[in-house]
């Protein structure tokens, strides 16, 4: 039998700070705080909270910037070793935003900060525990159950990722575990039906892997209910390996968690200037940045590219002022320089802008000696003197050389010169070609070029 799915999400996404939630500690060293040791008290990140405001803000909520306050959810559970998490129950940052995917509105329940637990890793029965992710900042993002597909999710969660990388809240990588989602999942025959007993797949960090997910959990439940049987309420884990959920405990209810509110961390309130001049920092229109690139002549899979790659936007965009030509900027970034790159690794900009103007705007190298820079700067992490110094690029630029060079060059196409005259680009793409293939790619493109515009007339009387 057919059912209606639906699906909400709880998207955790570790905040772009220094610190801990609620402890002075860097981000990745173990706190004192979050271990619950006996004397120690919760102190609150304050730039943790300004951006799961403009967070808040960015994804159509209302924002309670007058009056948030922190709780404590109580659960014993080996990941949180102090015995409750703080968190944010009954007065969280954000409250009934919205986000809208392909013309439909998935509305937001809430959007809070919380501290994170302690990663887990497996090992054979065991299970390890990491204490240095312990009490990281996070922003959860709490959605209704208003998906109905794995498509729809998709075009949200990347969205949603786009915002976070383009206001700086986040990078949220799924490889880097900087964005995980629970997933939960109801069904029912129709929509005057009550929905089933939900379902939740905990801390997925990746889309293969939600997506598998998803599809396991409804097949589950429709099997339970074709039987006749009631969903049983279970938290469960993704196997990868095994491509099945394996049950981690029975679904918590909220009164089971037992709010109360942390009084150790008094209520915080902005005032209204603080809070505007907070949220204009949220400067990013992406439908209409979109817009932008299509027009400057990028098809709409390379914008997706980049509005997807935050750090490969800002190269491109950085080299676009310099070039004025975001086609000319998209290239060199992204099908050039990033050719050169292994998988994670960072692109030392500030080098290869440096290649990149001596080639196209100072005209001193020639497109082959920049790939070979580019190749020796991001391959061999030379600086951009060291790789100049290395590679020597000897480039033929004295005029009685590149005239050579040239009329050499027109008299292979003797024969075919009346009817390549009249296709001047043609022509002047053969000529230098060659000069190039004679000088193995040493002649000044510059010179060349002016070279076969001045023989050129004389052909043509």
């Amino acid at each position: 039998m057919n059912y209606i799915v639906s699906i909400g999400l709880e998207i955790h996404i570790a905040l772009n700070v220094d610190k801990k939630a609620f402890s002075p500690e860097r981000v990745n060293d173990s706190s004192w705080v979050s271990l619950g040791f006996p004397g120690t008290l919760p102190i609150l990140n304050l730039e943790a909270v300004k951006k799961t405001i403009i967070l808040a803000k960015a994804l159509n909520a209302n924002v309670n910037y007058e009056n948030i306050s922190f709780d404590r959810k109580n659960y014993f559970y080996y990941d949180l070793p102090r015995g409750y998490q703080i968190t944010q129950f009954f007065n969280p940052i954000g409250q009934r935003g919205f986000l809208s995917v392909g013309g439909r509105k998935i509305t937001l329940k809430q959007i809070h900060m919380e501290e994170d637990t302690a990663q887990q890793f497996k090992h054979g029965h065991e299970v390890r525990l990491s204490f240095s992710r312990l009490g990281r900042a996070l922003a959860e993002v709490v959605t209704n159950p208003d998906f109905r597909s794995y498509e729809e999710i998709e075009i949200f969660l990347r969205q949603l990722r786009r915002i976070c990388n383009f206001l700086n809240i986040s990078s949220a990588s799924y490889e880097e575990g900087k964005m995980r989602i629970d997933l939960n999942v109801s069904l029912r025959r129709n929509n005057e039906d009550p929905l089933s007993v939900k379902s939740e797949v905990k801390n997925l960090n990746s889309l293969f892997s939600l997506k598998n997910a998803l599809e396991y959990l409804i097949k589950l439940q429709s099997e339970a209910l074709d039987r006749g049987e009631e969903v049983e309420g279970y938290t469960y884990a993704w196997v990868e390996k095994l491509k099945k959920c394996e049950i981690m405990r029975k679904k918590n209810t909220t009164r089971e968690y037992f709010y109360i509110p942390e009084a150790n961390i008094p209520t915080l309130r902005f005032t209204k200037s603080e809070y505007e001049g907070m949220v204009n920092e949220i400067f990013w229109n992406l439908e209409f940045l979109k817009e932008e690139l299509v027009q400057g002549g990028l098809k709409d899979s390379e914008s997706d590219y980049l509005l997807d790659n935050y750090e490969i936007f800002k190269c491109v965009n950085r080299l676009n002022e310099k070039l004025q030509n975001l086609r000319s900027s998209y290239n060199w970034i992204v099908n050039i320089a990033s050719g050169f790159l292994v998988s994670g690794e960072e692109l030392p900009y500030d080098d290869v802008e440096k290649v990149v103007v001596q080639t196209e705007i100072k005209k001193d190298i020639n497109l082959r000696m920049a790939k070979d820079l580019l190749k020796e700067i991001i391959v061999n992490k030379a600086s951009y003197k060291n790789a100049i110094r290395k590679l020597k690029p000897v480039e033929l630029s004295d005029d009685e050389t590149i005239g050579a060079l040239v009329e050499s060059a027109f008299l292979i196409y003797q024969d075919q010169l009346p009817k390549l005259i009249e296709n001047p680009s043609k022509l002047e793409r053969l000529i230098i070609g060659e000069c190039m293939k004679k000088s193995k790619g040493q002649a000044n493109p510059l010179k060349t070029k002016q070279f076969f515009e001045k023989i050129l007339e004389r052909y043509k009387i």
